[in-house]
């Protein structure tokens, strides 16, 4: 099994495909490819002898017919079947994105580029430099699955429930009137890696960067912070709503931001350590977007745990 997290921060195990059965896989494919290759081949024998076609162009549609068994197979099928080729149809398997989301277009034809010139044909030597390759990958990764950022996974089983994400109830409102799915790409991949490694940081660095998070992702949202909050919390409700837009009705094991379960320390630390004390979310040099202030911590309802700040 191998841990995937998607980039909605959804936690998954697969079951990661091993040589023996992308062996078995590959070669009932290429038998298929061999079936077709002779079909073919007959059709433009005979389709050559009856309009006595040219040498010229003759020797074109052999190369076209090449690149097509040989390319057009796996690129046409995962495409269609978003991973699969009847080979890994018969064995269970499938071919997932790193992130294990589905593949698309891009990634099947780098695959199968990879494949042709550098895995298995034309550099490959038969294979050998696919299976060189998977045996040095943890994830048992060939050429084309490092270029185009795939693994092949069991397929054959009912994927589990991943572990989602839920906001704090005081921040439920706040992040229910923004859209986190407007967040560029490389800024949501940066949150959700903080919210997975906040407990690996010292309090000081995970403070620091969380802070610097907030500012980021308020100013791309163009909305205030909602107060002085810890920024696991904030940043982990801000992950749960994109994870409960990208999957509606989805349902499975709850984590929620602040509780020691994957998001960040149980306890998290008071963000401003004296009532009067500069507020964290304070406008930084250089005209960053100016984020409202909380009451200051004083007890414990004063909104740096579990609890909101007082009202009134």
């Amino acid at each position: 099994m191998a841990a995937f997290t998607t980039g909605e921060a959804v936690a998954l195990e697969l079951p990661i495909a091993r040589i023996p059965t992308r062996a078995t896989a590959f070669l009932v494919d290429v038998v298929l490819q061999v079936v077709l290759a002779l079909l073919a081949a007959g059709g433009l024998a005979l389709l050559g002898t009856r309009y006595d076609i040219d040498s010229a162009w003759f020797d074109a549609l052999v190369v076209v017919l090449i690149v097509a068994v040989l390319m057009g197979y796996p690129v046409l099928w995962e495409t269609l079947t978003t991973g699969r080729t009847p080979g890994k149809f018969v064995l269970g398997l499938r071919v997932v994105r790193a992130d294990g989301g589905p593949v698309d277009l891009r990634h099947t034809l780098t695959r199968g580029l990879a494949g042709a010139i550098v895995d298995f044909w034309l550099l490959g030597v038969f294979g050998a430099v696919a299976v060189l390759t998977s045996l040095c990958s943890p994830n048992a990764r060939r050429v084309g699955d490092v270029l185009a950022g795939t693994v092949v996974v069991h397929a054959q089983r009912a994927l589990p429930l991943p572990a989602l994400a839920v906001p704090p109830p005081w921040l439920a409102g706040w992040i229910a009137r923004t859209d986190p799915t407007a967040l560029p790409d490389d800024l949501a991949l940066a949150v959700r890696r903080y919210l997975t490694r906040v407990s690996d940081l010292t309090p000081a660095a995970a403070h620091e960067l969380g802070v610097a998070l907030v500012r980021a992702v308020c100013a791309a949202l163009h909305v205030p912070a909602p107060g002085a909050f810890p920024p696991v919390q904030i940043l982990g409700a801000v992950v749960a709503e994109r994870q409960r837009r990208a999957l509606p009705g989805l349902r499975g094991p709850v984590l929620v931001p602040g509780a020691g379960n994957g998001f960040g320390p149980a306890r998290p630390e008071p963000l401003v350590p004296a009532l009067g004390a500069p507020s964290p979310w304070a406008t930084p040099p250089g005209g960053a977007i100016g984020l409202q202030p909380g009451r200051a911590p004083g007890g414990p309802a004063s909104g740096n745990g579990f609890l909101p700040p007082p009202v009134g």
